[in-house]
């Protein structure tokens, strides 16, 4: 599985083509299907292995690789700092500006060896303009693009009766759907009959346009999700091997030994004792890579100075757009902000984004819980499909993070639906959730608005008596500590700098139970209004860093 694959900016876009640049590294065998893309890479440290059209190939750094469009592909790390990047191409883009010879063609590297130094030297340069992107624009990039294409364009083999037909959109959608769904467990027989034609004939199909078998391509695509869940969740073989599509346990442990080379339970045991050597983990560890740099920042002085776009954030129910160098790790995802939409669209933002975490907020009324669907709109919860949505966002390999808010009221009378109510939706959950799985859940509780105004021994009786109340009942229901946290509230970084404040969380928060984790809401309209300099920008979040560094080395040095 990919350890990190992740785009270094944002998409070029011209009218409906994409084209994107993304670090790829791996701690796992990963098998993909490319159906519409053309993929050109470069690796650029470590080594990797790349299998395509049934061929291996060994990559070591400076290498250039190339994936057609409807080619199902292998990629295996042979090194811990094993890292590449991938220019990414819609194939219609290309029809578009070759319309008139790229029917019969595609992109080969392997007549071009003896220019391979020219064309690294071109990869290297398009990276350079997609990562500082602003001062050259799209034209300037794209026409970067087209002359690379234009080195690598060569004919395809006529004698492929299958390349330009209607049966190859037909294959490479059912291709789409057996990676998406392994499990389905699609058959040669049924395919053939769907289109009226032969299994002899749908079988060269596949073979002639993806470079496998429809047998391989389908095993390849079963034990890329196993090898998912082999290294993102605690299932047993048995579950693994049924969830991945394989009818049984020997079946999966044949064909794992085949394409893997070795037994799912030693494949997981050589992952989980490795995992943490692998030098990419992260995208911040990618930047400071020797050679990225090197790449990213040869042309640096000239596009640096010129970079004076403002670097905003904004969320709405359509769509989230960042713009600007992201120079923030998006590990968690609010997904209450986007609107009531939420649950039909978060699978895609997670694609076009990427977090770790998604975020839910729920407000704790009288009688019902409210879910948050909008920046100020709450709404009752709709009962009837709670337990199909919790279901959804936890097959996601995500770690869903639910807050739930309490609001100042009539306190007698708010306690006890507060702990019914709380209770009520941890039923639900623990229902619609595997044991395994639950531990992947977080919990916080935000009483915010008991403090906002004013600290009283009143208040602090409350807060006291909410916390310990949400405690208990999490480590009842769930049974697990570790899942615990507690929100400070939207006053910043500046309640950290207010003794009253600290003595009020060490009495009533930390002297019940200390939580797992604390979150604090950052915000300043400023950096978001107006255009702001990237070294300002840094500066700026740096600053908002060291006043929490500094909060939490106290505690540390007080063993706190």
């Amino acid at each position: 599985m990919y350890l990190v694959k992740k785009e270094i900016a944002p998409k070029v876009v011209e009218q409906e083509f994409e084209i994107n640049i993304e670090a790829v590294s791996l701690v796992g065998q990963k098998f993909e299907f490319n159906a519409d893309k053309y993929k050109l890479g470069v690796v650029i440290d470590g080594s990797l292995e790349l299998t395509d059209n049934s061929k291996i190939k060994k990559l070591v750094k400076e290498d250039i690789f190339i994936i057609n469009s409807g080619s199902v592909y292998g990629l295996r790390p042979l090194s811990i700092d094993n890292l590449a990047l991938v220019l990414n191409i819609d194939e219609e883009y290309i029809k578009k500006k070759f319309t008139d010879r790229f029917d019969k063609h595609c992109l080969n590297l392997e007549v071009l060896q003896e220019r391979k130094e020219e064309i690294l030297l071109d990869i290297y340069r398009i990276i350079q303009m997609y990562y500082y992107g602003d001062e050259i624009g799209t034209k300037g990039f794209l026409k970067e693009v087209d002359r690379v294409i234009e080195k690598l364009t060569v004919f395809k083999d006529e004698n492929n009766k299958f390349l330009n037909t209607w049966i190859r959109t037909e294959v490479m959608e059912k291709m789409k759907q057996i990676f998406a769904s392994p499990e389905i467990q699609l058959k040669l027989e049924d395919i053939s009959k769907q289109y009226n034609v032969k299994n002899s004939f749908m079988s060269k199909a596949f073979k002639s346009i993806l470079g496998y078998s429809f047998v391989d391509a389908c095993h390849m695509a079963k034990i890329d999700k196993a090898i998912e869940l082999l290294i993102k969740t605690d299932k047993g073989i048995l579950e693994i091997a049924f969830d991945s599509g394989f009818s049984s346990s020997k079946t999966f442990h044949e064909n794992f030994k085949k394409y893997i080379g070795e037994t799912p339970n030693l494949f997981r045991k050589k992952n989980f004792l490795s995992q943490n050597r692998y030098v990419y983990s992260c995208f911040d560890k990618i930047e400071k890579s020797h050679t990225f740099k090197n790449i990213t920042e040869s042309e640096r002085t000239s596009y640096y100075k010129k970079l004076k776009k403002a670097y905003e954030i904004s969320a709405d129910e359509e769509f989230l757009k960042i713009e600007g160098k992201d120079y923030v790790e998006k590990s968690m995802f609010a997904a209450s902000s986007i609107g009531e939409n939420w649950i039909s669209c978060i699978q895609e933002i997670q694609k076009k984004v990427g977090f770790g975490k998604v975020q839910v907020e729920l407000k704790i009324s009288k009688d019902n819980f409210l879910i948050r669907h909008g920046v100020s709109t709450w709404n009752p919860i709709n009962e009837s499909t709670l337990s199909t949505d919790i279901q959804f966002v936890d097959q996601m390999n995500i770690r869903p993070h639910v807050v739930f808010r309490v609001e100042e009221n009539d306190y007698d009378e708010y306690l006890l639906s507060t702990h019914k109510i709380i209770g009520k939706f941890l039923d639900i959950l623990c229902n619609s959730v595997r044991i395994s799985r639950i531990k992947f859940w977080s919990f916080e509780l935000d009483l915010y608005s008991f403090w906002k105004k004013e600290i009283t021994p009143e208040i602090e009786n409350k807060c006291k008596t909410l916390y310990t109340m949400f405690c208990d009942i999490i480590i009842k229901k769930i049974g697990d500590e570790k899942n615990i946290g507690f929100h400070l509230g939207e006053g910043g970084v500046e309640y950290l700098k207010t003794p009253e404040f600290t003595s009020f969380i060490e009495k009533n928060i930390f002297s019940v139970y200390k939580p797992r984790f604390v979150s604090i809401n950052i915000s300043d309209k400023d950096i978001y209004s107006e255009n702001v300099l990237p070294d300002d920008f840094i500066r700026y979040i740096d600053e908002m860093k060291n006043e929490i560094d500094t909060f939490i080395e106290k505690y540390k040095e007080e063993n706190k």
